[in-house]
């Protein structure tokens, strides 16, 4: 499919601006909106019995965390964190948009029930994939309304190598490198695009003639087995002949159930015991992908 896709992006010479686009919060009458930029946007694309092929468009904003807008409170000595930290409210979330309405993607959660597991357990908020280990899944509700504005342009497709050179020299900043990644997972084609943001690549100065550049983005979002993950990527690509492949992986945002996972590994055994640390938030859900990947910046 990408050879079909690049053959049409060659033709038209025109990708979703992302870099340009925002996504704005709030229905037409609430009393306060917010605007984002947008860090991903994914197409998944899957073909329906009678053959006709089902789009659908997401595009993720910025982490959002707890906050009180003081203007709207009827007290001058609001704040905007203080209150909410007070009370023990600490939770931040990524949120992305989709179909005209946005959702919430649990990242840091610290107000907790005393028998989180249970309550997790029956919530629609996690997923648990094996013995001690959640992962978050999108929330929305009644009268949560996005709104994506967003243009398509037209595009510089770059090789690994001329990558390579712009880095080498200095030549281009790593929010405008842009990145295109597609694959298939089980029936839906999948593609997502982001910029690159960090980049590794081989120091000339240092000698050795192996070149490659290895960039590292995050957040994103993808679809693997028809769920909706938040997480970074990396693409390791060597140049010019090597003997190495490239190596495409996806590592997304779970929550470690201490205390279930002491009792299937020993290694956590040690962490079972001291306070706060039941619940973490971290990136080890690690997976490989079979994947096309196209560089290129925006005209």
């Amino acid at each position: 499919m990408l050879t079909d896709l690049e053959s049409q992006l060659t033709q038209l010479s025109l990708f979703p601006n992302i870099l340009n686009g925002t996504i704005v919060n709030g229905d037409a009458d609430a009393p306060n909106k917010w605007v984002t930029g947008i860090q991903s946007y994914l197409s998944v694309s899957t073909l329906s019995e009678e053959n006709s092929l089902n789009v659908s468009e997401y595009f993720l904003g910025q982490e959002c965390r707890v906050e009180d807008v003081p203007f709207l409170l009827d007290d001058p000595r609001a704040g905007i964190f203080s209150d909410k930290m007070a009370n023990g409210q600490i939770a931040e979330w990524l949120t992305f948009a989709h179909k005209n309405r946005f959702y919430c993607i649990p990242q840091l959660f610290f107000h907790l029930p005393p028998d989180h597991n249970d309550a997790f357990n029956s919530t629609d908020n996690f997923s648990l994939l094996q013995e001690g280990i959640y992962m978050p899944l999108p929330i929305s509700l009644n009268g949560w309304c996005s709104s994506v504005l967003i243009q398509n342009s037209s595009i510089q497709i770059l090789s690994p190598l001329e990558v390579y050179s712009l880095l080498a020299d200095g030549r281009i900043h790593p929010n405008q490198l842009h990145i295109l990644v597609e694959y298939q997972c089980n029936s839906d084609s999948i593609v997502s695009i982001f910029p690159a943001r960090y980049i590794n690549y081989k120091n000339i100065s240092n000698g050795g003639r192996l070149k490659y550049i290895q960039p590292i983005s995050g957040q994103i979002l993808l679809a693997v087995n028809q769920q909706l993950r938040v997480g970074y990527i990396g693409i390791a690509i060597p140049l010019e002949g090597s003997r190495y492949q490239p190596i495409i992986e996806f590592t997304s945002s779970v929550f470690l159930d201490i205390a279930s996972l002491s009792k299937v590994n020993p290694s956590f055994a040690s962490l079972k015991d001291y306070p706060g640390k039941h619940f973490i938030p971290t990136y080890s859900l690690t997976r490989k992908l079979q994947a096309e990947v196209r560089f290129f910046r925006y005209k």
